[in-house]
């Protein structure tokens, strides 16, 4: 029987890493995974990412400028429970802040 694992991450970058991880190299169906924010607003995150701090953060001037309002939930539908260890495994080498199965 399958299961929903989530994880929440404090950046974007960290968040695209884990998704690319699971679908390149634990062959994960990019379907069955969904990224959205953590909370009611939208999100990039919690924190910079390496690049926007190397920039010294996004311009609050700019209208498109980075918003971090709350950290980004990735839920990874699973048919296997030995690969929702893996995502559960994945999940925490790159630094989710909350790991939950349903």
């Amino acid at each position: 029987m399958g299961r929903v694992v989530v994880g929440t991450f404090p950046t974007r970058e960290q968040a695209e890493q884990v998704v690319e991880h699971l679908v390149q190299q634990h062959g994960v169906d990019p379907k069955a995974v969904s990224v959205t924010a953590a909370e009611d607003a939208n999100t990039a995150g919690d924190a910079f990412d390496i690049v926007e701090a190397e920039k010294g953060g996004p311009d609050p001037q700019k209208k498109n400028a980075t918003a971090l309002r709350g950290s980004i939930r990735i839920a990874a539908d699973v048919a296997q429970d030995d690969l929702a260890g893996i995502v559960e495994q994945t999940f925490r080498s790159y630094g989710a802040a909350e790991i939950r199965s349903q």
